[in-house]
């Protein structure tokens, strides 16, 4: 089963670059521009190292590294040596707090040769944009979450916007798509080939499952969602 950790950047966070970052790490972290992108990028390396290094661990954090192959997806590494896991990183931002930006980072970690190449995501709660809704969401989708109250129906979309987003990671990561993502899907694929479904309206601090059928490329992957706060994280594994 895949392995799921969420953290939190909290306030003096800059103590914790050079005794958890590798050189290799730091040269990255230097290198992005902004306050904001540099905290995404690292609370998200924090959530990864946690899964990485487990509990009880005696390995120094800097000697498990986190670094991006070459196409952007990221690849764990134990002493410089490529580890046979699949990682995948998502972070969100939460309404300023007493005037600072507080940031949430995900990560999912699957065994690559029993289990496969996974994605995550993580989305604040709220209201979808109806262009969004429109450009990216089957009618088949959008007819599921009719019947459903409001609320129910915005928690139910972002939902399945997150297993969307985890499910190209996971396409991405097996290089069946392209990734980073740039501008489209590219392979003449579009947000609504991605079909989620959910057994029943998620619901707060349970995990939901799901799955993620993308028939042009013939392909299903199983997933879950699971809200707490003011969050939704989902997760998609395309297994081997």
């Amino acid at each position: 089963m895949p392995r799921f950790y969420r953290a939190t950047l909290e306030p003096g966070f800059e103590e914790l670059l050079a005794v958890v970052l590798s050189p290799r790490e730091l040269d990255l972290y230097s290198k992005l521009k902004g306050e904001r992108r540099r905290r995404s990028w690292l609370v998200g390396r924090l959530a990864a190292k946690a899964l990485l290094l487990g509990a009880g661990t005696a390995l120094d954090p800097r000697d498990v590294e986190v670094l991006p192959d070459g196409r952007g997806v990221p690849r764990a590494l134990l002493r410089g040596e490529p580890l046979p896991l699949s990682l995948s990183i998502a972070h969100s931002r939460r309404e300023p707090e007493g005037g600072r930006l507080s940031v949430e980072g995900f990560a999912g970690l699957a065994d690559l040769e029993g289990e496969g190449h996974i994605g995550v995501d993580l989305e604040r709660v709220r209201p979808l944009h109806p262009r969004l809704v429109e450009r990216a969401f089957h009618p088949e989708e959008r007819e599921a979450l009719c019947a459903l109250k409001e609320q129910a129906q915005a928690e139910g979309l972002v939902a399945r916007w997150a297993l969307k987003e985890a499910a190209y990671k996971a396409l991405g990561a097996a290089g069946l798509l392209p990734s980073p993502r740039g501008p489209g899907l590219g392979l003449s694929l579009s947000w609504r080939d991605f079909l989620t479904e959910l057994s029943t309206s998620p619901r707060p601090h349970r995990d939901q499952p799901a799955r993620v059928r993308v028939p042009p490329l013939r392909v299903e992957l199983v997933a879950g969602v699971h809200f707490e706060g003011a969050f939704c994280r989902a997760w998609a594994l395309l297994k081997r």
